[in-house]
């Protein structure tokens, strides 16, 4: 068995093969050392010890985590939400030009500026089909941008949209004129 002892900021063998080319271990790679290196540097610690230790950094790394908690708090869904993204809409520049809105259900969500709620808009621009998301709180437009990934637009249910009154649905098209 080589000694292994702590040189250089490394972990490295203390026998004849040290010598031979700098920076290189027993192991042969640069600033690694195999699995039997590091077990015999750590095989004087007690049993009972290296289970503690290794109990504590599995349930330190269990608590660690990327996904946030969920909000109990959730509050209520605007009912207004057409006209808060409608008024959002009318700043566009070109707004004008744009057609055949159409909008999402709310979604409570996890944003860059926390929770909030989510409505994604579809409309055609100039010929190419965009999809817009919406962050409400509190009654107003917290942040929007063109639709990434992670806010799932692409998989949501759509509904007709006017965007100049924020009209939802059959009150969007206007009333069905009758079949004679």
């Amino acid at each position: 068995m080589k000694a292994v002892a702590w040189r250089r900021g490394r972990w490295a063998t203390c026998g004849t093969r040290m010598g031979r080319r700098r920076g290189v271990g027993a192991a042969g790679h640069a600033g690694r050392t195999n699995f039997t290196e590091l077990w015999d540097t750590l095989s004087p610690l007690p049993l009972p010890l290296l289970r503690a230790v290794l109990a504590a950094a599995l349930t330190f790394l269990a608590s660690c985590t990327a996904l946030p908690a969920n909000d109990p708090t959730q509050p209520l869904a605007p009912d207004n939400y057409g006209v808060v993204i409608s008024n959002a809409l009318k700043k566009f520049k070109d707004f004008a030009t744009y057609a055949n809105f159409e909008i999402s259900e709310l979604r409570w969500v996890h944003a860059t500026s926390g929770w909030s709620w989510l409505a994604c808009v579809r409309y055609d621009d100039h010929g190419h089909r965009r999809t817009y998301a919406f962050f409400i709180k509190d009654n107003a437009v917290v942040d929007a941008r063109y639709n990434v990934m992670a806010d799932a637009c692409g998989a949501q249910q759509y509904l007709p949209f006017d965007a100049a009154t924020g009209a939802i649905g059959s009150a969007a098209l206007g009333a069905p004129s009758p079949l004679y």
